[in-house]
């Protein structure tokens, strides 16, 4: 979102009209604004054409959305408290940056963030804990101090044989999405059965990971660590990642001899919320390599020659549901009487926000409630 109305940069995004109606944010009175959702209060406060050039393509990228399902808050876990103090919505924005820099807020795992899982088993069996897999949690219940957690574990994954595992313990943290969590919450009346239905469903999204020769595109990143796509155009990706422009040990990785010294491996998205598309994996390749030329090697023209060396895709499904207004209110209220139960917290995205920036601090917040 604009901050600064004569930026120069923002003449490429937006008309000269759609400018100065953003502008209008600065004179409009503070408590102007339908707060129904994120694309109606940015349309109230900036216009529309912020929402459908800016927001929209931020949104369907970072939380796999529409602006119109998001609550404002998804801007910022304490935006309004921002918001009181500037008075306007580039104000807030603008405290917001200040507090995170563009890319302060992005971090990485040397050897990619899949290394916290194997940390995170080490880390419970040396402190000798059990870790339970191929179970589902069935329900919760809190007596003479203690909490038990029912277990239904399947033996044999293939054969669905069911056996009961029940475990106690003084404190419990539910790390689940809101579906789960909510259906183990309603067990012991911290939920209501509307809440539960209330949860939204998320995204079936597709990750292409494509390895690609192409060494003026080593040397000069065209898009810098990457881009968003806004919906209807002919790119059917919504976002790109020049993985190894944005992660140095990535880029390091890929020298040779291991590699081509013009290797280069680019991530791109695919699946709206809504869409409920699931491409063949082949299509999604055969797409990739389309968008990938449309993204990365238009600025290059004719110039550059590339070739895709190779291509993995991950299917994600129901990922990131929406962080709704509605269900913005149900995390409030369940946060609320969570508090009033002794050894109980409950964490993820769905309470927090969406990201490592607004997950990991709250996580550390619920591990300090119940020490």
């Amino acid at each position: 979102m604009p901050t600064d109305f004569d930026e120069p940069s923002l003449a490429v995004a937006l008309s000269q009209s759609g400018i100065e109606r953003a502008r209008e944010d600065l004179q409009l009175p503070a408590a102007y604004g339908s707060r129904e959702n994120l694309a109606a209060f940015v349309a109230d406060r900036m216009g529309q054409e912020v929402v459908d050039r800016l927001v929209a393509p931020i949104a369907s990228g970072v939380h796999s959305t529409d602006p119109t399902l998001l609550d404002v808050t998804a801007l910022h876990p304490d935006f309004w408290a921002f918001y009181e103090r500037a008075g306007s919505l580039s104000g807030a924005v603008r405290e917001i940056r200040a507090t995170a820099p563009a890319g302060s807020a992005v971090r990485g795992v040397e050897g990619g963030i899949n290394r916290l899982v194997a940390a995170l088993v080490q880390r419970i069996e040396d402190l000798g804990g059990t870790i339970l897999t191929k179970a589902s949690a069935s329900f919760i219940s809190h007596e003479q101090g203690q909490w038990s957690v029912g277990f239904t574990a399947f033996e044999d994954a293939s054969a669905f044989e069911e056996s009961v595992v029940s475990v106690r313990a003084d404190r419990l943290v539910i790390a689940t999405g809101a579906p789960a969590a909510l259906g183990l919450l309603a067990g012991i009346d911290v939920a209501t059965s509307d809440e539960v239905l209330a949860a939204p469903a998320g995204s079936n999204i597709a990750l292409v990971t494509l390895l690609v020769d192409c060494q003026q595109l080593r040397e000069n990143p065209s898009r810098g660590s990457g881009a968003l796509v806004a919906a209807g155009g002919d790119i059917a990706a919504k976002g790109a990642t020049h993985t190894n422009a944005k992660w140095a040990w990535v880029d390091e990785v890929l020298n040779p001899p291991a590699f081509g010294s013009g290797s280069n491996v680019i991530r791109l998205s695919y699946g709206r919320h809504g869409d409920g598309q699931v491409w063949e994996t082949t299509a999604l390749v055969q797409q990739a390599k389309l968008d990938f030329q449309s993204i990365f090697m238009t600025p290059f023209g004719n110039q550059a020659q590339w070739t895709v060396l190779d291509a993995v895709v991950t299917h994600w499904a129901d990922a990131l549901p929406p962080a709704t207004p509605a269900m913005r209110d149900v995390a409030r209220q369940v946060a609320q009487r969570v508090a009033n139960l002794p050894g109980l917290a409950v964490t993820g995205a769905w309470m927090s926000g969406t990201g490592l920036a607004a997950t990991v601090p709250h996580a550390q917040q619920c591990v300090e409630l119940i020490q």
